[in-house]
C-alpha cells in the first residue's frame, strides 16, 4: 500500500500555519456508488444503500483513518477541501503483451464499468465528517482512470492551501 503525508510550513501575515495534505490508497478495483434501493414492506416504501457500496466505503474509511494513524498526528475535518481521485483498473490479462505495455505507459485509457463520477461519489461519501465536515464542502475535484494494480488513489488537501493554490498567497475562507 502507498501512503504519503506532505507537511509545510505557511506564513499568512506574519502568522506561521501547519498546512496538511494527505493521500492513501483503497486497495482493490475501484467500485462506484450504487442507487439507493426501495423496498415496500407494509404499505410503507423504506430505502437503504446496498451492501456492496456500504462495504466500500467501510473500506475508503478504514484506508484514511490507517493513512492519519501512520501520520501521528490528529485529523480534524477541514472546513473546505480539494480532492483528487485516480482509478486504476486491472490491466486485462487476454490483452496482448504489447497492448498491457501501452495500458501501463498511459496510452491506453480505461473505459470501463464503474464510471468515474460513481467512484468520486462513493469517496466523496464515504469521507463526510472525517476528512471534511461535508462533501459539500469539497471545492476542487480532479478525477482520473488509469491502468495499473487496481486501487483508488485519494488526495485531500485542506482549508487555505486549497484557496492558495488556486487565488494566490494569503486568500482565506472568511468564517
Amino acid at each position: 500500500m502507498a501512503l504519503m503525508n506532505q507537511w509545510r510550513l505557511v506564513t499568512s501575515d506574519g502568522e506561521a500555519q501547519m498546512k496538511r495534505s494527505i493521500t492513501f490508497i483503497v486497495p482493490g478495483e475501484p467500485q462506484g456508488k450504487q442507487r439507493a434501493r426501495v423496498v415496500f414492506a407494509g404499505g410503507r416504501a423504506r430505502a437503504f444503500t446496498p451492501d456492496k457500496t456500504v462495504s466500500y466505503q467501510d473500506r475508503v474509511r478504514a484506508a484514511f483513518f490507517r493513512a492519519v494513524d501512520l501520520s501521528g498526528e490528529k485529523w480534524k475535518p477541514a472546513d473546505c477541501a480539494a480532492v483528487d481521485i485516480t482509478a486504476y483498473y486491472g490491466v486485462p490479462a487476454s490483452w496482448s503483451k504489447r497492448k498491457q505495455q501501452q495500458a501501463i505507459d498511459g496510452e491506453i485509457y480505461p473505459r470501463r464499468k464503474p464510471d468515474l463520477d460513481n467512484v468520486a461519489k462513493a469517496v466523496l461519501d464515504a469521507l463526510n465528517g472525517f476528512a471534511y465536515t461535508d462533501d459539500a464542502c469539497v471545492i476542487a475535484i480532479s478525477m482520473w482512470k488509469r491502468f495499473g494494480d487496481p486501487g483508488v488513489r485519494v488526495s485531500i488537501t485542506r482549508n487555505n492551501d486549497v484557496l492558495e493554490r488556486h487565488f494566490g498567497k494569503g486568500y482565506s475562507v472568511s468564517q
